[in-house]
C-alpha cells in the first residue's frame, strides 16, 4: 500500500511538472509574440518618423523656395511701382507740354487770323490753321516781286514769335496748267519743280527777314492740292499760292539715313 501511494504521488508530481512546463512554454510564446509585435510597431514608427522627417525637410525646402519667390515678386512689384510712378510723371510732363504746345499754336494761329483779317488781299487762313500767302508769282515764274516781299515781311513779324521748338513749313502750290514753255520746262521740268522753286524763294525771302533758316522746311505739292476747284482764271490765281504752317518739331520725322 505504501508503495502504491508513493507511485501515485510521483505520478501526480510528474503531471504537475508537465502541466507547469507546458504553461511556462505557453507563457514564453505569448511573451515572445508580444515582444515581436512591439518591435514591429517600433520599427514601423521609426520608418514613419523618418518619412515624416523627410517630408518636413522637403516642406522646409519648398517653403524656402516660396519665400525666395515671394521676395523676388515683392522686388519686381516695387520696381513696377517705381516704373509706374516714373511713367506717370512722364505722362504728366507730356500732357503739360502738349497743353503748352496747344496754347502756343493757338496763339500763333490767332496771329495768323489777325493778319489775314487785316490784309485779306494778301493772306487767308485755312481750316487747318495754315496761313495762305498771296505771293504774286507770274505764270511759269518763281521770282518774288516787291509786293510779295512786303507781304512776306508782315508774315515774318508773326513768325519771329514762333518758339525754337517749332518748325515752319513752307508749301509751294501751282495751278493746274502744265509746264509747257521750253524755257520754263527746261528750268522747272514740271509743276513739282515750279512749286518747289516758289517755296524755296519764299523761304529765302523769310530768311533774309530774320527767320532762322534751320527752322524752315520747303515742300512742293504742285497742282495736287488746289485750294479751290475750277478752271477759271480766278480759281487758278487762288491756287497759285504758298502756305505757311507751324508744327511742333517733335512731329517732324527726318528722312535722313541713320548714322
Amino acid at each position: 500500500m505504501k508503495k502504491q501511494g508513493l507511485v501515485w504521488t510521483v505520478a501526480g508530481l510528474l503531471l504537475v511538472a508537465t502541466m507547469t512546463s507546458g504553461c511556462m512554454r505557453s507563457l514564453g510564446y505569448v511573451r515572445t509574440s508580444k515582444h515581436n509585435e512591439a518591435l514591429d510597431r517600433l520599427q514601423n514608427m521609426m520608418v514613419e518618423n523618418e518619412t515624416l522627417r523627410s517630408q518636413n525637410s522637403a516642406f522646409g525646402n519648398e517653403n524656402g523656395q516660396l519665400r525666395n519667390q515671394n521676395d523676388e515678386l515683392n522686388m519686381q512689384l516695387r520696381n513696377y511701382g517705381q516704373r509706374m510712378g516714373s511713367l506717370e510723371e512722364q505722362l504728366k510732363d507730356a500732357e503739360a507740354r502738349a497743353s503748352a504746345s496747344g496754347a502756343e499754336l493757338e496763339g500763333i494761329r490767332r496771329k495768323f487770323g489777325i493778319l489775314a483779317g487785316n490784309d485779306p488781299a494778301n493772306f487767308e487762313l485755312t481750316a487747318e490753321g495754315a496761313l495762305v500767302v498771296r505771293v504774286p508769282f507770274d505764270l511759269g515764274s518763281a521770282d518774288v516781286k516787291p509786293a510779295g516781299k512786303t507781304a512776306l515781311a508782315s508774315a515774318a513779324e508773326v513768325l519771329k514769335s514762333v518758339p525754337p521748338s517749332y518748325l515752319i513749313y513752307i508749301d509751294g502750290h501751282t495751278d493746274d496748267l502744265p509746264v509747257k514753255q521750253p524755257k520754263t520746262k527746261e528750268k522747272f521740268v514740271d509743276n513739282w519743280g515750279l512749286g518747289a522753286s516758289r517755296a524755296l524763294a519764299v523761304l529765302r525771302t523769310l530768311a533774309s527777314q530774320g527767320i532762322p533758316d534751320d527752322q524752315m522746311i520747303a515742300r512742293s505739292f504742285g497742282e495736287r492740292k488746289p485750294l479751290v476747284s475750277g478752271r477759271t482764271a480766278e480759281a487758278r490765281r487762288k491756287n497759285r499760292r504758298v502756305e505757311i504752317s507751324v508744327v511742333p518739331a517733335s512731329n517732324y520725322v527726318s528722312m535722313a539715313a541713320p548714322e
